[in-house]
């Protein structure tokens, strides 16, 4: 028995011929008529409204030629089947072809939909033969791609593997209690309740692609049954102290009863919860469940891989509960990726320690704070595909010492149906959240964000941050947020996936509104008499829109010491009525020491940039400029090195002390315009509650032991070196 893990650069090269007997192994999957269900209703909404048409960044983040991509093969031979995982750069239906000669013969079922991970089980071998096979794939185009010939052998069963049931005394639930033993599966099961229960150590269970339906009777335990060996689950382990498993190849449903857990556990097709140290492998497993408040996967710490989780459910009592699609513990070397979750009601993954990657997402929001990733502490989240609609779907939650890049973000907000009482028919997106005051270490770079609000959706932030004295080494970097208000009604009865009901005004549409934009800062209220924090900082990001595109401060909450240098601003035309730029501040909280510089400008003028600053007591200030570097020498010529040298501006006291570096040379943002807005009573310089421009004219660079200097800034925006 072996699985294979492995980069396939040169195991599976993409022959894009389009031959039409290769195109003639698919047919086109269709919407479907009149769904009956909300799992229906999102396989129409995920066909049509993630298509790479819907969204242009799409190809110009993976290419517009589909291939397979040159990380995530795997494959896992058992002894009557073989499983096989693969991904491909844009959205596919797929197959395998397979045969006892490269003329094949045999496929496997096309996957019903249009995805990025494949994940498929070849069965009915024998024992001991060689077999070849091929992956197909044809994308929405009709663009047919195929790898090269792979060939395995099937594995022969030797005495020392115990066979399920075969081997097993009684029925079900079968319960594994050699340690350090290998088990497989030996035929489909149909169960009442629970179908294995694993009570030993360092078990490997092969599935050997079969399928095991439980939950189909009551339980006769009240709860989720977590601490009751009796209660219903697919596979579970024992209530203590088992660990280390391995389990492969094979697909758990839920049967009809449909039992509910409680905060995500209990019924769940697979649990192996553990409190301590254990490290699990599952890989090419398919889940597919439904019951009320219920996860899919419960894994506790290890190599997650190559599975795939169908979530069906809709019911969530508590959303505080974070119901996830797959759960993974709180360790430091977990590997969560190449998994394909198709749908999910709450959240997507949650781990802490170690990576989240290649791992594909559709979520369907039932509740508040529905996470794609819930990303924890010592993180890094890479190379992830999200997609959500619904509810509240947010695509990738926070923690300290926390790396997040090149992530593609795809949310769509309107009006969906009576989800959850507390806000109603709204919806509101997120691409990308901080709202904690206490993170730290944490790099955003290279993701690309696309939130598309319509009727009904009240909030999209495509970055979604906060800002307080505790947190520390926060930067976003060469990130591409879009956030694109698009018109139209979301009651449309054509559009099945749709749910009717109240058609609810484009909520974009107003002069207030704050909840539309590229980047939000807000989630706490600090005054007056607090510190300000150390900045947050933005590097050569891409904001794109038709409504706003940074907005710092509002209704939900305000923020200071938000520094931007080289933003593309770009403007969307469309629906553009009450575009802003930049809005500042919220009723009477203050938002001070904020700053763009560098900023690139497309679509947008100068006198577009003039912030609007929101209506109240509040103070609120921005700055714009430019980076600066100068040589600083004294009188002699000698470079200042290692200096703290002071800058001041005349108009208003402004001051920033930065240090020269060994050469004397010196780094800053040469502000050229203050905007600020000391509330409706509340005096500046003698000045009251309007909003006030000050264009600075000269700097003073102040020394310990020279004499100070004044520069005239135009002067100093072309100078290189400075005397004092």
């Amino acid at each position: 028995m072996g699985s294979v893990l492995m980069s396939c650069t040169k195991e599976i090269p993409n022959n894009n011929d389009d031959s039409p007997k290769d195109a003639d192994l698919f047919y086109k999957p269709s919407p479907i008529a009149n769904p009956k269900n909300d799992d229906e209703y999102f396989f129409n909404y995920r066909l049509a409204e993630f298509a790479p048409s819907t969204e242009p960044l799409i190809n110009e983040t993976f290419g517009t030629v589909p291939r397979f991509e040159e990380v995530g093969f795997w494959e896992h031979t058992s002894y009557t089947s073989h499983v096989v995982g693969f991904t491909t750069n844009l959205p596919t239906i797929s197959i395998i072809e397979y045969g006892e000669t490269a003329a094949y013969g045999h496929t496997t079922a096309q996957t019903e939909s249009y995805f990025y991970q494949h994940l498929h089980y070849i069965k009915g071998l024998e024992p001991g033969k060689t077999y070849h096979y091929r992956f197909v794939a044809q994308d929405y185009d009709g663009v047919t791609i195929s790898s090269s010939d792979h060939t395995f052998t099937v594995n022969q069963l030797t005495d020392d593997i115990i066979r399920i049931p075969d081997d097993m005394v009684g029925d079900a639930p079968y319960t594994l209690t050699q340690s350090n033993a290998r088990y497989v599966l030996t035929q489909d099961l149909t169960v009442p309740t629970m179908a294995i229960n694993i009570k030993a150590h360092n078990v490997e269970l092969d599935l050997d692609g079969h399928t095991i339906i439980y939950d189909n009777v009551p339980s006769t335990v009240a709860g989720s049954g977590v601490y009751d060996e009796e209660a219903t689950f697919g596979i579970r382990s024992g209530l203590w102290n088992f660990t280390n498993f391995k389990i492969f190849n094979g697909i758990i449903k839920q049967g009809v009863n449909g039992g509910a857990g409680v905060y995500g556990e209990g019924y769940n097709p697979l649990f192996l919860h553990h409190m301590g140290n254990t490290y699990n492998e599952v890989a090419g497993i398919t889940v597919d469940y439904y019951g009320n408040n219920i996860g899919g996967m419960v894994t506790s710490n290890g190599h997650i891989h190559h599975n795939l989780v169908y979530d069906r459910g809709t019911a969530i009592d508590d959303r505080h509960a974070g119901i996830r699609a797959i759960k993974v513990g709180d360790g430091i070397n977990n590997d969560v990726s190449f998994n394909s979750l198709r749908r999910f009601r709450n959240w997507g993954i949650g781990a802490t320690g170690g990576k989240l990657e290649y791992n594909e997402l559709y979520s369907d929001s039932f509740a508040t704070n529905s996470f794609a990733l819930g990303a924890g502490n010592n993180l890094t989240v890479k190379n992830n595909k999200i997609f959500g609609m619904g509810y509240n779907p947010l695509g990738i939650g926070w923690g300290s010492d926390l790396y997040v890049k090149d992530n593609f973000i795809y949310l769509r907000g309107f009006s969906p149906s009576m989800r959850f009482e507390e806000f109603g028919r709204k919806s509101a997106i997120a691409g990308m959240r901080i709202t904690d005051g206490n993170v730290k270490n944490v790099l955003y770079e290279d993701n690309v964000i696309v939130l598309k609000p319509e009727d009904g959706c009240v909030g999209a932030r495509g970055i979604w941050g906060f800002n307080g004295i505790n947190n520390t080494n926060i930067v976003y970097r060469r990130n591409t947020i879009k956030v694109e208000a698009m018109p139209g009604n979301c009651n449309n009865p054509e559009d099945g996936a749709r749910v009717g009901g109240d058609n609810i005004a484009p909520y974009y549409n107003n002069e207030v509104n704050y909840a539309i934009a590229a980047v939000t800062f807000s989630e706490r209220a600090e005054n007056t008499g607090d510190p300000i924090p150390d900045p947050v900082i933005f590097e050569d990001n891409h904001l794109i829109g038709n409504v706003n595109l940074v907005v710092v401060g509002e209704g939900y909450g305000i923020c200071h010491s938000v520094w931007m240098y080289g933003t593309k601003l770009e403007k969307i035309e469309h629906d553009s009525e009450f575009f802003h730029p930049v809005r500042i501040g919220f009723w009477y909280w203050d938002t001070r020491n904020n700053r763009m510089v560098d900023n690139k400008l497309v679509n947008i003028s100068e006198e577009d940039m003039t912030p609007f600053f929101f209506g109240g007591t509040g103070k609120m200030e921005i700055s714009y400029g430019e980076s600066k570097t100068v040589i600083i020498k004294g009188n002699n010529g000698t470079p200042l090195s290692n200096k703290s040298i002071t800058l001041t501006t005349p108009e208003d006291g402004y001051t920033q002390t930065i240090k020269t570096d060994a050469s004397g040379r010196l780094s800053f943002d040469l502000l050229t315009v203050r905007y600020y807005k000391f509330g409706n009573s509340q005096e500046h310089n003698g000045e009251k509650g309007e909003r006030k421009r000050i264009d600075y004219s000269e700097y003073t660079f102040s020394c310990d032991g020279y004499q100070p200097l004044t520069v005239p800034i135009e002067q100093l925006k072309s100078a290189n070196e400075l005397t004092m």
